[in-house]
């Protein structure tokens, strides 16, 4: 019976809560598997690089933005490296999820907001001056606008920050995710993010795909520093 209200009570808070941003098509895995990349992080070595590779760009006096911070497991891996982060994710469950297990972990110098992309502003995350670095990875593809986070990322970050994007290379039509709206290939990452950015580097990472397999040019990151500044 008990176990009946909390889901009747998580039911109705997640309907408040649902964002109305035409950016955001919903994402049911954080209902489904509550927060799953915390498991990832101990058991998947793909995903461990990916966190590493975004730690090697982070110094410890660092303000750092995580746009589509999901269920916090980047952050919380990445606290004791800055000095602070902020996640924003629209996805309600994500964020709910993300704080817990922060809080969970004693975690002071982060936290999460749920937060269309497109109302991402300084005054709106109630921060004073703009990001040292701002890091996307595993979201880009999930967006039916995937212009607009590159616009916000830009927009945010200071004139010498670092923003790192994160994306799953297409290889083919087969292992495309379900969950992703576009894959992108190399060349089309490299068209967009040249829109808003000098690309300062590229890297490349194996990622283990929607097939059991582990493909060496699975997963792209592009480094760079905005260009209308």
């Amino acid at each position: 019976m008990l176990q009946n209200i909390e889901y009747a009570i998580k039911h109705i808070l997640r309907h408040i809560h649902r964002t109305k941003d035409k950016n955001f098509i919903g994402f049911d895995k954080y209902q489904k598997h509550g927060a799953y990349h915390w498991e990832e992080l101990k058991h998947n070595e793909s995903y461990r690089k990916k966190l590493e590779t975004v730690a090697s760009f982070v110094h410890s006096e660092y303000i750092c933005l995580d746009i589509g911070c999901g269920d916090g497991a980047y952050i919380y891996a990445l606290s004791n490296k800055c000095e602070n982060i902020i996640g924003v994710d629209a996805d309600y469950d994500a964020v709910r999820l993300a704080n817990s297990k922060l809080k969970e972990k004693a975690v002071t110098n982060c936290r999460c907001i749920q937060i269309p992309i497109s109302q991402v502003t300084l005054q709106a995350l109630n921060v004073d001056s703009q990001f040292d670095l701002v890091y996307s990875m595993d979201v880009i593809e999930h967006l039916p606008d995937p212009y607009e986070l590159l616009q916000v990322a830009a927009g945010i970050v200071k004139s010498h920050g670092l923003v790192l994007i994160g994306t799953p290379i297409f290889l083919n039509a087969e292992l495309v995710s379900p969950y992703h709206v576009k894959e992108f290939t190399v060349q089309e990452m490299q068209d967009m993010v040249s829109c808003y950015f000098h690309i300062k580097q590229e890297i490349i990472l194996p990622m283990l795909r929607t097939d059991g397999k582990i493909y060496d040019d699975g997963f792209y990151i592009s480094v760079g520093t905005p260009t209308a500044k």
